[in-house]
């Protein structure tokens, strides 16, 4: 690269045009590496951007599936408890009617003892009554 400069002294070199042609090509050869490099700074900025946002979805995706399979097994398992706790309700239903039923006899059959033994109770008083005024 050539380039002209003016001497202290007042005197001036003249540049002829070929000269200043390669000057300007090499300047321009210069721009043009610098917009190059700085072109490839930012693709490299943006290539990594692109993988790091590619490394997260892959991860997201990865998690979410997970916790898929997660919630669907967690879904099988209270189905499962479900079923057997509606089965426990069914045999526990089942149990509390037998239970009332026999509730029910039973308090059929104390009245029934009660109605007995009052009357057998009034019929002793009345025996009671005749021995006492038969002893007297």
């Amino acid at each position: 690269m050539l380039l002209a400069l003016g001497s202290s002294s007042g005197v001036t070199n003249h540049v002829s045009p070929v000269q200043k042609v390669i000057q300007l090509i090499d300047d321009m050869a210069v721009k043009v590496k610098k917009a190059l490099d700085e072109t490839n700074l930012e693709f490299e900025e943006f290539a990594k951007y692109c993988d790091d946002e590619a490394s997260q979805k892959d991860f997201a995706i990865k998690n979410s599936k997970e916790q898929g399979e997660a919630l669907q097994a967690s879904i099988a398992d209270a189905a499962a408890k479900i079923s057997s706790l509606e089965s426990k309700v069914d045999d526990l239903s089942t149990s509390i009617a037998a239970s009332e039923g026999e509730h029910l006899k039973a308090t059929n059959l104390r009245a029934k003892q009660h109605v007995d033994f009052i009357a057998d109770e009034k019929q002793m008083l009345e025996t009671i009554e005749s021995l006492n005024g038969a002893t007297a």
